[in-house]
């Protein structure tokens, strides 16, 4: 879902689990939050509302690097070895 957002320019505010931290990268190309506190969570929708377009921005370019011919291109470099 992640990835589907993003193609669209769209930043995402996600729980910080499982995978997740690992593809969005806090405070550039979205928010992660860590507790489920509801007012927490408002202020990153906030800040991102207040910086849709820097966010907006490294998510557009971001999502390239999990393209169908990149992520084809590491493969190839992986099965060569």
């Amino acid at each position: 879902v992640i990835l589907e957002a993003w193609k669209h320019g769209i930043p995402c505010v996600v729980p910080s689990v499982g995978g997740i931290p690992e593809i969005v990268k806090n405070n550039f190309t979205g928010i992660l939050y860590d507790g489920y506190d509801v007012e927490d969570i408002l202020s990153k929708i906030n800040n991102i509302k207040q910086n849709y377009a820097f966010f907006s921005r490294n998510c557009s370019e971001a999502v390239k690097e999990f393209s169908f011919e990149n992520i084809k291109s590491k493969w190839n470099d992986v099965i060569k070895y």
